[in-house]
């Protein structure tokens, strides 16, 4: 079944549906190709929604009603999003950043679980670098969107925010209560 949970099934297809050379079969076609493997006709038109509309960016909680919706606003983007997750709802308040993936399933919108969380205080760099390597990427030749750069970078804008807080370890978050704690 591909209702929740199915996270590590729809985060391995969603990190193996981009290709790895221009013109190449997919990761995942590879897969579903082969002779050992059985999708069911309604899995695999889930499964395509989800490649096909799937979004890497910086998303910003905007509302969350428990137990498992959570509005994200994509900052580098300005699109907002409804997405169902219990997990994000539960651990997540208004105004948190977090570096993820979403998707479309034809019916509503899902986020991998895996998410990685944006400390406030280091956003700003976040942007600026993402801007900064669109930019460089712009002027390396043919123009390229901040959507595609998003898509085709994730894992490095991932990584830069690991490496920011491994500098600055002591995050600052805000309780739904909307307290301040440091630590």
């Amino acid at each position: 079944s591909l209702e929740y949970p199915y996270a590590d099934i729809l985060f391995d297809w969603l990190m193996f549906g981009k290709r790895f050379q221009p013109g190449s079969m997919t990761a995942a076609r590879a897969y579903e190709c082969s002779p050992d493997v059985t999708i069911k006709p309604g899995e695999r038109s889930i499964l395509r929604s989800l490649v096909e509309t799937h979004r890497f960016s910086c998303f910003e909680v905007q509302r969350i009603e428990p137990p498992d919706r959570v509005e994200l606003k994509d900052i580098f983007r300005d699109e907002i999003f409804e997405i169902r997750d219990p997990w994000m709802a539960e651990s997540l308040v208004i105004w948190d950043v977090v570096a993820t993936s979403i998707a479309f399933t034809g019916r509503v919108w899902l986020s991998i679980p895996r998410y990685i969380y944006i400390p406030r205080s280091q956003l700003e760099r976040v942007e600026k670098y993402v801007h900064r390597k669109v930019r460089e990427s712009n002027s390396c030749g043919e123009p390229v969107d901040i959507g595609a750069f998003l898509e085709a970078n994730s894992n490095i804008i991932v990584h830069y925010v690991w490496q920011l807080c491994a500098r600055c370890p002591e995050t600052t978050l805000v309780t739904p209560e909307g307290e301040e704690i440091t630590g």
